[in-house]
């Protein structure tokens, strides 16, 4: 039997909270664990693995599904070993560090904890570790712990978000805030031709519903600018992760784009494109035609990645037998026909409403 000191306990107890399986700590300060012992590793390495494994299953991976794998057609679910060799969920430093600075002390970031205590974890969370070579399980960890933000003091929140957004360039593409910046895009880029890019295989579903989701906020949101910068963040993701995969030679992986791009046009245009241009107009207060058209264009930038997947599409018809991305064509050509053309007309239709007229 393994025997812990109160301060691991509570530490595994913080874990459980971090990865979705328990409750938020208590306000009271935690004990630290300056030096863990194997132990306690080898305790919260299992957790790590097991959640990020349930997220992977759950999110979609248990569907079966057609990816590519060196520019060859491949199917199955997320446990088949053909579809998984070289991948492993490795954690690093990285979410070890959100777990001892950062879960440990989530009583001390809870909105009813002294402002003393919230001062220090939040000085425990700037020593996070933003690490470059980050892996595939500690992107997940980032992502399970996002669901803690809204348990926490606003700024305290921004804080931890912070923090889970330097270890996750996942959670940057589900959150679509601000597209990834230069160093997330190349540790994408990286991921995306490693075995790694197992994990955006089997979060395609959740990528499409959380940018589905950013597209619903932002329609929400009541104030004009507010709602603009979250289109033209939510349009940026899109296509950054579009530009991506293609250079990639992975556009396999540009299924969540159309998803999303459809789930929008449903959203917005059920009575027709000119209500919904008027609609979405009238819900933010525009005072001004130039904060209408920015409004129109982050919009209409949102539902141009529809657009260029259909160009791309176009493009890739052109690949012969033989050719070297033919077999990608054929996977890309079946997911845009089967995907995103039945509301070509539709999209096509919305993009033109909201085009900046005078007037």
């Amino acid at each position: 039997m393994i025997e812990l000191s109160a301060g691991e306990a509570a530490a595994l107890d913080a874990l459980d909270a971090l990865l979705g399986r328990g409750a938020l700590a208590d306000p009271r300060p935690r004990l630290r664990v300056e030096s863990p012992g194997e132990a306690l590793l080898g305790l919260g390495a299992k957790r790590m693995a097991r959640a990020a494994a349930r997220w992977l299953v759950e999110g979609g991976g248990w569907r079966e599904r057609v990816v590519l794998r060196e520019g060859l057609r491949a199917r199955g679910r997320a446990w088949d070993p053909a579809l998984s060799a070289g991948f492993g969920l490795r954690f690093t430093r990285a979410s070890l560090d959100l777990w001892l600075l950062g879960a440990a002390r989530m009583g001390a970031l809870a909105p009813e904890a002294e402002p003393e205590a919230r001062r220090a974890a939040r000085a425990d969370l700037r020593r996070v570790a933003a690490t470059g070579d980050a892996a595939a399980g500690d992107w997940i960890v980032a992502a399970l712990a996002h669901d803690l933000s809204p348990a926490l003091a606003p700024r305290e929140a921004a804080a931890w978000e912070d923090a889970l957004l330097r270890a996750s360039p996942l959670l940057t593409l589900m959150l679509a805030r601000a597209a990834p910046d230069e160093r997330q895009a190349a540790r994408l880029r990286v991921a995306v031709r490693s075995p790694d890019a197992r994990v955006f295989e089997c979060a395609e579903s959740r990528l499409a519903r959380a940018w589905a989701r950013a597209a619903r906020e932002a329609y929400e949101e009541r104030a004009v600018a507010a709602s603009t910068r979250r289109w033209t963040s939510l349009a940026a993701t899109m296509r950054a992760w579009c530009e991506v995969v293609d250079d990639a030679r992975r556009l396999d992986l540009a299924r969540p784009v159309a998803r999303a791009v459809v789930s929008i046009v449903e959203a917005l245009a059920p009575e027709g494109p000119e209500a919904a241009r008027a609609a979405m107009v009238a819900r933010v207060g525009v005072r001004s035609i130039a904060s209408r058209d920015a409004l129109l264009a982050a919009v209409r930038g949102a539902l141009e990645a529809g657009d260029w997947l259909l160009r791309r599409r176009g493009e890739m018809a052109q690949e012969r037998y033989g050719d070297d991305r033919y077999v990608e064509s054929q996977v890309f050509l079946e997911d845009v026909d089967g995907i995103l053309a039945p509301s070509r007309s539709a999209l096509r239709a919305l993009t033109q409403a909201l085009s900046a007229r005078i007037g």
